[in-house]
């Protein structure tokens, strides 16, 4: 199980740094134990709320055939940005997901549209927790 804390998941390339996360999940299933849960927990988009809504429903779309149960909730007031897997571990993102720098999607050319691992990112801080 996944938990996203990230008020910030709005915009497409919100939503796309999600599905990305999406796709670690993925090479990392073992389908020997229960199917995956991934929970999201954000701030509603006050502009464009449909759209938000629209996005998050097409990343449940994908990720349905491959036995990924996703689901969100929209909450008010947060703010800290984390991860928690199994509840062992809590990973802090001071930037949240969002620590990607711009590059051209659309470019069939670009390295890091096809790999994003390739992606350089903004400087940000990571904190792994092991919970006890």
């Amino acid at each position: 199980r996944v938990e996203i804390v990230d008020p910030y998941i709005r915009a497409f390339h919100q939503c796309r740094n999600l599905m990305e996360v999406m796709e670690v999940v993925l090479r990392h299933v073992d389908y020997s134990k229960a199917s995956p849960q991934v929970h999201l927990v954000t701030a509603a988009d006050e502009w464009n709320p449909g759209k938000q809504a629209e996005y998050l429903q097409r990343i449940k779309e994908a990720v349905e055939p491959q036995d990924i149960d996703f689901t969100w909730e929209f909450k008010e007031g947060i703010h800290a940005r984390h991860l928690k897997v199994d509840d062992k571990w809590d990973i802090l993102l001071d930037r949240g997901l969002d620590i990607w720098q711009k590059f051209d999607s659309n470019d069939a050319f670009s390295l890091e549209a096809r790999m994003p691992e390739m992606r350089r990112v903004r400087q940000f801080e990571v904190t792994y927790l092991r919970v006890e």
